[in-house]
């Protein structure tokens, strides 16, 4: 489903060309309605009483030659944490594997690390309920590369980038460089303007 390359070490390589950090999806990217979709369920869940977070696959279906939205197997889930399978053997079907921090900003941790050592993307969505963000980034058994919304998502602009650290989380907004717009508004925007399946 997808190709990427990583950074897992900085030295100098005179005699080698730059490296670049990389992502290939086969099936292209996914269709902003999907992402709709998972917030919505996301919000949902953050109402109910007590709130709680969510889990999500989203998987690439060849009969129905698109992306879906799926559940994996939860074993709990609370207002600070859910629990689930993540699948870590390679069924060549999930791309994305997301989920929900509902009043908590959208950021990986310690316990993300440890658990997301497959080869597929990692998302996190947080402050659901308020002013939504999306962190994603590409996992390669167990090395990781920050993504942006729009390598990801067809639909999705550039509406958060989460640049982390294990030690110090810096969440900044980015703002299509004109005005503030909530990443569901963006989502919504977005879902007027898709266009039909990619080839593979």
């Amino acid at each position: 489903l997808l190709s990427a390359t990583v950074r897992t070490a900085a030295f100098e390589a005179p005699l080698l060309p730059p490296f670049r950090e990389s992502l290939t999806l086969t099936y292209g990217r996914i269709p902003g309605r999907v992402m709709a979709e998972a917030l919505e369920q996301s919000r949902d869940r953050a109402r109910e009483a007590p709130p709680r977070e969510i889990a999500f696959f989203i998987r690439y279906n060849r009969g129905l030659q698109g992306y879906v939205l799926t559940h994996p197997e939860v074993e709990s889930a609370t207002s600070g944490d859910v629990k689930y399978r993540h699948e870590t053997r390679e069924t060549g079907d999930i791309l994305l594997d997301l989920h929900s921090h509902h009043g908590m900003p959208a950021w990986f941790s310690g316990v993300d690390a440890r658990d997301e050592q497959g080869l597929r993307i990692y998302g996190v969505l947080g402050q659901v309920t308020t002013q939504p963000e999306l962190a994603l980034r590409v996992g390669i058994y167990g090395h990781h590369g920050t993504l942006r919304p729009e390598q990801v998502f067809d639909g999705v602009t550039r509406v958060v980038r989460i640049e982390q650290n294990v030690e110090e989380v810096d969440a900044s907004v980015i703002l299509d460089g004109r005005t503030a717009v909530s990443l569901w508004e963006q989502l919504r925007r977005g879902w007027e303007v898709i266009t039909g399946e990619r080839d593979a």
